[in-house]
């Protein structure tokens, strides 16, 4: 009768609990963990002395079954809290990653509690393990590296899907792999650069082993994760943008080149509010002007523009220094 007063008393004190937990908003997981101990704690304690001899005498198996019962409760509700975060920020990756390593975590403990509770020895088995590990990661550095960047990527998210970049990777022996300075000794004043190396392009998707780009040739391309986390890139506007720049002998004024570039981009349907003249520098007998176009990103439209203004603009000696995607 007394252990059937505690029990009710026990009972309506979880209730009790349970509610003060949900009023005082406290994190879902730890409402669970303490609601599990809680319970457990009582269980035992309003056992009979004699029901808890008789159990006594199972004591390893029931430590296994309630180390087993603890460790995948708190692994369901990781994995459910996990889940709901992913679906409500989008962080699909991370939670791909994070579940695998709780399996292999929560795998590796019910294995080690298990041989614990047998009375088995694990020092040289957690020892065997930890080389066995280095082993691994020495023999798999680089998927771990494209894994380790792909979820660095995640968390700090320097680019999105949908984002215009440039990558190239870093050089142990010059300071820029993928950039070069162009030296033309007859334009020293440029500022071009030659795109030697590197990818330049939309990205696509991000995955754990790859980042893949749609460069600006077509062409789709997978870069590991690796290369992208440890090299450079560089961010370029959302929408796109496309530029040309010419060199302009002083005898033609900028009025009557502007008059000339916008006839002919007026001709193929650009606007002038989608397109730029500006005077970018200017030496003793020249000066550079670039016409860009800020929401320009088809490739057969840019061919077809350079094309027009060089049949225009060639006649009156004026010759383009460079044509880029910005």
């Amino acid at each position: 009768m007394k252990s059937q007063t505690n029990l009710m008393y026990s009972f309506s004190f979880f209730l009790l609990f349970g509610f003060l937990l949900d009023v005082l908003n406290l994190p879902y997981l730890v409402k669970k963990a303490q609601l599990f101990y809680l319970a457990a704690y009582y269980s035992v304690e309003i056992f009979p002395i004699y029901l808890r001899y008789e159990l006594s005498k199972y004591g390893t198996i029931l430590q296994v079954i309630i180390s087993l019962a603890i460790v995948l409760v708190l692994i369901f509700q990781i994995r459910k809290m996990m889940r709901l975060r992913s679906s409500i920020r989008g962080n699909t990756l991370r939670y791909v990653f994070i579940n695998y390593v709780i399996n292999i975590i929560a795998y590796f403990i019910i294995f080690v509690v298990i041989l614990s509770a047998l009375g088995i020895n694990i020092d040289s088995l957690l020892t065997s393990s930890i080389l066995l590990a280095a082993l691994i990661a020495l023999a798999g550095q680089s998927l771990i590296g494209n894994i380790l960047g792909g979820i660095m990527m995640e968390i700090s998210k320097p680019f999105k899907p949908g984002d215009n970049v440039w990558i190239f990777p870093w050089s142990s022996s010059s300071s820029l792999m993928g950039l070069q300075l162009a030296v033309f000794f007859q334009k020293y004043y440029s500022k071009d650069v030659l795109y030697v190396q590197g990818i330049r392009g939309k990205v696509i998707d991000i995955t754990m082993n790859y980042t893949k780009i749609l460069a600006d040739d077509g062409e789709t391309i997978n870069v590991p994760n690796a290369v992208v986390a440890l090299g450079a890139f560089q961010l370029g506007p959302k929408s796109g943008s496309f530029a040309i720049r010419y060199e302009v002998p002083k005898h033609v004024t900028p009025d009557e080149l502007r008059k000339n570039v916008f006839e002919v981009t007026e001709s193929m349907g650009i606007e002038k509010k989608d397109q730029r003249f500006l005077v970018d520098e200017t030496t003793l007998n020249t000066y550079l002007i670039m016409i860009e176009f800020p929401k320009l990103r088809d490739q057969n439209l840019r061919t077809r523009i350079f094309d027009n203004l060089r049949l225009r603009l060639e006649p009156m000696r004026i010759f383009p220094v460079s044509d880029r995607n910005r």
